[in-house]
């Protein structure tokens, strides 16, 4: 769908003149997911987010496992701090996860 809506946009924008090569955002086209779409994507490396907390700008990575040490996943706020995340019932559940920027 999101390259249906970028193809759509860059052909208005021709037709119209308003900046045909213009791309739509890449947030625009994310759809959100569940919790085992999200763990997917942060062991490909990826970092994931929730739409739905209250805080912006939070995201969790994946940390592989590295000598003795467990691979867990790590939550990394806007300012730079980082610990392990520990999903609660509410992350579980809901499906507002997203790719973060």
């Amino acid at each position: 769908m999101c390259q249906l809506q970028r193809y759509l946009q860059r052909l208005y924008g021709r037709i119209t003149g308003r900046g045909g090569d213009r791309r739509m955002p890449s947030s625009t086209c994310t759809r959100p997911h569940r919790i085992g779409w999200a763990v997917k994507q942060a062991k490909a490396g990826r970092s994931v987010t929730r739409t739905g907390w209250k805080v912006k700008g939070q995201k969790v990575s994946y940390i592989a496992k590295v000598g003795s040490a467990e691979a867990y996943l790590k939550l990394t706020t806007r300012a730079g701090l980082m610990w392990p995340f520990s999903a609660g019932q509410r992350d579980l559940l809901e499906e507002d996860w997203a790719l973060a920027d």
